[in-house]
């Protein structure tokens, strides 16, 4: 709910403005996607920490140090590293959970409906999972790119231009690609070691 005041008012034509233009471009991020089932970054983290716990026990063998699963969610603060950790203890397996967890839901959603009927040039996401893709109008359907796909150079020279047709860009990777998922503290290293990545952001 906008608080009614002549500023806000002013603040919120101002963005139909901008949106109607069709210029504006929307950025996504996992609040849209949990009503369809999809875990937020406290649950994803839960579920890895089960996984890691079904894989191996309660005792992580990681770095030449023994971590308890407890440990690692409770002394390391950051959720980077917590992931970070848990990816590390699942191996291999990390990639099918990444996977199994964002795959497409088969279920729509009227609010997601609504935000890709409106008229935003392009939709960045930082989710994994389709659904920005799948609630498109089939006749509608977007270009879906990630930010490692080669197209995505074009994207970042091109997206303003009046004939680029929209594109849905996850930032960080789609869930039918789970090796090239930016989750974690050292899969956030391809900031630096990425010129297409460094430049989008810029």
């Amino acid at each position: 709910m906008i608080i009614d005041s002549a500023r806000n008012r002013a603040a919120y034509q101002e963005l139909v403005g901008v949106i109607r233009s069709r210029r504006a471009l929307a950025l996504v991020g996992a609040g849209v996607s949990c009503g369809l089932g999809y875990p937020s970054w406290a649950k994803l983290v839960e579920r890895l920490a089960a996984e890691a716990r079904a894989a191996n026990g309660e005792v992580l063998r990681l770095r030449r140090q023994e971590f308890t699963v407890e440990q690692v969610l409770r002394q390391f603060k950051d959720p980077l590293v917590q992931a970070q950790l848990l990816k590390e203890s699942l191996g291999d397996r990390y990639f099918g959970v990444m996977s199994e967890l964002f795959g497409p839901s088969g279920r729509s959603s009227p609010p997601i409906s609504d935000l890709v009927s409106m008229p935003f040039k392009h939709l960045l996401t930082s989710n994994y999972d389709p659904c920005l893709d799948e609630h498109h109008q089939p006749r509608h359907r977007p270009v879906v790119i990630c930010l490692h796909d080669q197209s995505a150079a074009g994207f970042i020279t091109n997206f303003l231009d009046d004939g680029y047709a929209r594109r849905v860009v996850h930032v960080h990777g789609r869930y039918d690609e789970p090796t090239q998922i930016v989750l974690t503290e050292e899969d956030y290293s391809v900031y630096v070691r990425s010129s297409v990545v460094a430049k989008f952001w810029q």
